[in-house]
Order: structure tokens, then sequence, then C-alpha cells
């Protein structure tokens, strides 16, 4: 037995530990530590917002209801509208980010000083408003609306209504006889389809956001749409757009990221007013030397997609601020980039470069990327663009030798203090 003990007592109890049941002892022991704690953790955040959710509440009943202004009772636990109809001064009331679910007429103030109406993030399915003359900004945003709620006809001043992630499946009539409204956001919603008779409800707008609704079409009839400057058309199903599209002569902002284009449709070099164009996340491979009949392009986000070149019209847009053209197929980059003489921001990243032109001319650059590329010499002449404030250069295969890292490593820190952060 005096044997025993030395020589084979730590294997038993090795043989112990590693068994399967006591090893699930272990870890459902270590889970249940662990969920103590997250709970612990929750019923404090809890107890907090209790807490908090009585003295907000408190500090408003105690308020002089003439003197109220502001009403902000945001992320507080909320599971019903307090009663806001004594507050006949509110311009503002923000009840966001809580777990109301129904709002009677009776709860708004009557008078027309109320502006805006921010009840985003609540579990809301039933909403009502009293005659209004006065709001011009009301946000129904992620709740569990199933419809547009009817009773928004009767704000007479309303011109931004958001009803993004909610449930709505169908654009209402009554939506065109709302003279005020200008901005609707629809954005993932349940809207499996646009019809000729959708468009004809729109015919006021001048912003319409219906962005992530599985549409797969756009109707014939949208070029009635005079007024609209603004579309949102992102993550849908789209691969074309109507011939009428070339209509809408006022459209300023085109935003069709996460669609299916394999081009860019030819329908949009017409629209001589556009300052936007968002094509991120599609199956582009060119831009067409069209784009150069923009003239008042400001904006061009073409990310994500498998273009390999710059046309040199592109080069001709005067008024161009914002080029973001990373995650592409490029090799190189024209010279004629410095023509571009309003440009402030450049994203070329992730891409194929392997060598870019002396872009010091670009004097009012902001930011540039060229991260994840093949350069293989250091671009220094950037060092000279007194307005730029950050530099990605991470990722490229720099050939440089131990003291020329050094020089760069004192520059990035002489960078820092004037403001310029560098990235390499």
């Amino acid at each position: 037995m005096k044997n025993y003990k030395p020589k084979y007592l730590g294997l038993i109890l090795l043989s112990l530990m590693i068994s399967p049941s006591f090893a699930q002892q272990k870890l459902d022991s270590i889970i249940k530590a662990r969920e103590q704690i997250n709970i612990a953790h929750q019923i404090e955040r809890d107890s907090l917002k209790n807490l908090l959710r009585i003295e907000k509440l408190e500090e408003l009943a105690q308020s002089n209801p003439d003197t109220v202004k502001n009403i902000f009772l945001s992320n507080l636990g909320l599971q019903h509208a307090p009663d806001f109809c004594q507050y006949q001064q509110a311009n503002i009331i923000r009840c966001n980010g809580n777990e109301i679910a129904k709002i009677r007429k009776s709860t708004w103030p009557k008078s027309d000083s109320l502006k805006t109406i921010t009840l985003s993030g609540n579990k809301l399915r039933r909403v009502h408003f009293k005659r209004n003359h006065s709001i011009t900004h009301v946000d129904l945003s992620e709740n569990k609306l199933k419809r547009i709620p009817r009773s928004v006809r009767k704000l007479h001043s309303l011109r931004s209504l958001d009803l993004s992630k909610n449930k709505i499946r169908r654009i209402p009539y009554f939506i065109k006889t709302m003279d005020s409204l200008v901005e609707l956001k629809l954005n993932y919603n349940q809207l499996k389809s646009l019809s000729k008779r959708d468009i004809k409800k729109l015919q006021n707008l001048k912003s319409i956001h219906i962005g992530a609704n599985e549409l797969k079409s756009i109707p014939e009839n949208i070029g009635i749409l005079k007024q609209i400057e603004t579309i949102n058309i992102g993550i849908n199903q789209l691969t074309s757009l109507p011939s009428s599209f070339a209509q809408l002569s006022s459209l300023e902002h085109l935003i069709f990221y996460r669609n299916e284009f394999d081009e860019i449709p030819k329908e949009i070099w017409s629209l001589s007013k556009l300052k936007e164009i968002d094509f991120y996340h599609n199956n582009i491979h060119e831009i067409p030397v069209s784009i150069g009949s923009l003239k008042n392009l400001e904006q061009i986000y073409l990310a994500y997609n498998k273009i390999d070149q710059i046309p040199d019209t592109l080069f001709t847009l005067k008024q161009l601020k914002a080029l973001y053209l990373h995650h592409n197929k490029l090799i190189m980059v024209p010279a004629k980039i410095t023509q571009l003489s309003s440009l402030q921001f450049l994203d070329l990243g992730y891409n194929q470069i392997f060598e870019i032109p002396d872009l010091s001319a670009l004097s009012g650059l902001l930011e540039i990327d060229l991260q994840e590329n093949s350069l293989s010499e250091f671009p220094y002449e950037l060092t000279e663009i007194k307005s730029l404030r950050r530099v990605f250069l991470m990722g490229n295969p720099f050939v440089m030798t131990k003291d020329e890292r050094a020089t760069m490593d004192l520059l990035r820190k002489e960078l820092g203090e004037l403001g310029i952060q560098l990235f390499f």
C-alpha cells in the first residue's frame, strides 16, 4: 500500500478531474455563475432605470406646465405614455426607447405649439393623433405598426414622417392628400412591390426612403414624381430602371446600395441636378464615360463592386468632394485625378493599386485611404498636403530599410502633433 499511493494516486485524481461528468459539472457551474452575474447586473440596471424613471416623471409633474418647452423621457422603460395634454407650450416630445404599445388621442396637448414627436424604439401597435397645425416631424420608427396610422392625416403641417423598421405592407391612399408631407421613410418594412397606383400616392413628396423591402422593380410611371429630390431604394433586388426614371429632373440624391445592378443604369445620365450617387455593393464592372455629364456631382459611392479603371471624364467633375471606390479591382490611378480641385475625401483602399501619381496638388484633401493595396513606394508627397487630417496606408508592401521606417515613425509623431493622423 505504501508504494500504491505515490505511484497511482496522482493518476486517479487526474482521471477524476478530466472525466466527462466532472468537466460538464465544472462547465455548468461556470455558466451558472455567469448567468447569476448577468442577472445581478440586469437587476442593477433595472433598479437604476426605475430610479431614473421616477426622478424624471416627478420632475415633469412638479414643473409648471406653462413653462415646459421640451419633454425628454427616453429609455426609461415606460409601458404607458404619460399624459402630455396639460403641457400646452411644449415644442418637442421625445419618448423613444420605451415599451409603450398604444397611445390614445387624449394623450396629446390641444395647442399648436408642438413641433416634433419622437416615439421610435417602442412597441407601438396603435397610435392616435388629434387635429394639429404645428407638428412638422414625427418619428415612429422601430415599432410594431402594421399600417401607417390613419390619424397622421390630422397633422396638417406634417413634413417628415419616419416609419422605418415596422411591419407596414402597403402605402395608403391618404398619403396623397397630405399636402405638407415632403419626406416619407419606410425603410425595413414589408413592401414586397410598388404599383403604379402607389407611385401616384407619392407625387407630393421630395424625399422617399423605401430601402430594405425586397423590391424587384420600379413602376414605369415613376417619372411623374417631378418634385422628388431624394430617392433611397437601397438593400433591394433591383437590376434595372424604367425609362421614365430619366424624367426625374429634380433628383439630387440617388441611393441604390446593395442591389443587383450589373451596370450603372443609363437612365441617370440625363439627371443634371444629381449631387450624389450611391451604388455600394452591386455588381458593377465599369464607370461609363457618360458620368462626365453629371456636372453637379459632389459625392460618388461605388465601393464594393468590380470596377478596374476610372474614365478620364470623371476627372472633369469640378464639384466632386467625395470619391469612394474602395473594395474594387483598380490597378492604377490616372494622373488626371489631380484635376478634381474640390476633392476632400478619397478612398481607394482594398484594390490592387501598385502606383499612384503625385497628389500634392489636391490642396483641399482632408482624408485619403490607400490601405490594402500593392504600393511598394511610400507616397511622401501626401505629407505636403496641409489640409490632410487622416492618411490610411496600412497593408501595403512598402520597401523600406530600418532607418527609413524609423524616419517614418518620427514623421508620424510630428504629423500627429500637427493634428494629422498617419496610419501605415
